[in-house]
C-alpha cells in the first residue's frame, strides 16, 4: 500500500455545508515582527459543499494565502477553489508562459488576452467569442471591446452591430444606420476612388431607382419614360444615369413627371430638375445608342441635372 497521510475531521457524525474536514497550514510563529507576521500565512483545506449522506460526500478544496491578515482555515479571502466537479476558481490572473490547453484546443497567452474571460464547457451560444481549433474566431455574439487584431480568419453567427463609431473625444464621426446608410460628420476624403454596385435594369414607362443601393445606374430602355421614381436618397448625393437604347428603339424620356421619396417611406415628394440653360435634354434617337446624366440631390424637391455625354456607342469591346 502507498504511504499516504489522512487528515480526518473526527469532533462531527454529521457534515454539513461548509464543514472542514482537513487542514494544513504555514506559519511562523517565533517571527520576530510579531503581529502579522505570526499569524497562519497560508493554508490548504478540505470544505464539505453540502450535507454528506451514503450518496454523496461532495468536497471542495480550498487554497489562501496571507498578505496583512491570517490565511487559517475559515479565512474568507480565498485564492483559489477546485470544486468536486472539477472547476476551478481564481481570484486572481492566470498567466501562462507558453500556452494553456482549454478541452482539446491549446491557445497561447496571445490567443486569449483580448478575451473579458474565458469558461471552459460553456455551451458556445453563451459565450461573446468562441474559438476554432486552428484559434481561429469561429463564432461571434454580442462583444463590446477594444481594439481587436487578428491574425486568422474570422466568421460570424450573428451580425456584429457597430451603430455609431466615434472619435477618442467622443464625435459622432461616422453613423451607420439601419439598412447600411452611412453618414459622415464632416466631408469625406478618399486615397482611392470609391466604388458602388453597378444596378442595371430594363425599365418600361415609369422608371424607378433606389438611391440606396448605388450611384451608378444603367438603364435599359423598354418603353418611352413618362414618369422617374427615386427613393432613398440622401440630400447631397451625387449618382450617374446610364440610359441606354435597345436595338430598333426609339424610346424618349419625359422629365416633368419625376418624384423622390425620401426616407422610402411611400410619400413621394414632386421633384424639379434644374438643367443647365434650364432646357432638359432629349434622348438619343439613334438604336443601340445610350446618354449618360448626373444628377445632384440637392433637396427633397430639388435636384441638379447635368449632361455628361450623348450619342455614346454601345460597344464594350
Amino acid at each position: 500500500m502507498t504511504h499516504s497521510i489522512t487528515l480526518q475531521n473526527l469532533a462531527s457524525t454529521a457534515i454539513v455545508n461548509n464543514d472542514i474536514l482537513g487542514q494544513i497550514a504555514f506559519a511562523a510563529p517565533n517571527e520576530a515582527g510579531g503581529t502579522d507576521s505570526i499569524l497562519i500565512a497560508a493554508s490548504i483545506f478540505a470544505r464539505s459543499e453540502g450535507t454528506f449522506a451514503s450518496d454523496n460526500n461532495a468536497t471542495e478544496l480550498v487554497f489562501v494565502t496571507g498578505t496583512t491578515e491570517s490565511a487559517a482555515p475559515g479565512a474568507a479571502n480565498y485564492d483559489m477553489t477546485l470544486s468536486s466537479a472539477g472547476n476551478l476558481t481564481v481570484v486572481g490572473t492566470i498567466t501562462c508562459a507558453t500556452s494553456l490547453t482549454i478541452g482539446s484546443a491549446a491557445m497561447s497567452e496571445a490567443d486569449l488576452e483580448f478575451l473579458d474571460g474565458i469558461t471552459a464547457g460553456t455551451a458556445a451560444a453563451s459565450k461573446a467569442v468562441v474559438l476554432d481549433g486552428s484559434k481561429n474566431i469561429a463564432t461571434i455574439g454580442t462583444l463590446g471591446c477594444g481594439a481587436i487584431t487578428s491574425t486568422g480568419s474570422s466568421s460570424f453567427a450573428t451580425s456584429v452591430k457597430t451603430p455609431l463609431i466615434e472619435y477618442t473625444d467622443g464625435d459622432d464621426a461616422i453613423t451607420i444606420a439601419d439598412g447600411g446608410s452611412t453618414t459622415f460628420a464632416q466631408q469625406l476624403t478618399a486615397s482611392k476612388a470609391i466604388k458602388g454596385a453597378i444596378v442595371t435594369a430594363t425599365e418600361d414607362a415609369t422608371v424607378v431607382i433606389d438611391l440606396s443601393t448605388s450611384n451608378y445606374f444603367e438603364i435599359t430602355l423598354g418603353a418611352n419614360v413618362t414618369d422617374i421614381d427615386f427613393t432613398n436618397g440622401s440630400v447631397g448625393q451625387r449618382f450617374v444615369i446610364r440610359f441606354e437604347q435597345p436595338a430598333g428603339a426609339n424610346y424618349t424620356i419625359v422629365y416633368s413627371a419625376v418624384t423622390h421619396d425620401l426616407d422610402g417611406g411611400g410619400s413621394p415628394a414632386t421633384v424639379t430638375v434644374s438643367w443647365p440653360g434650364g432646357t432638359a435634354p432629349t434622348m438619343t434617337a439613334t438604336n443601340d445608342k445610350a446618354d449618360t446624366y448626373g444628377f445632384i440631390v440637392r433637396a427633397e424637391g430639388h435636384f441638379d441635372g447635368y449632361v455628361i455625354g450623348q450619342n455614346i456607342a454601345e460597344t464594350t469591346n
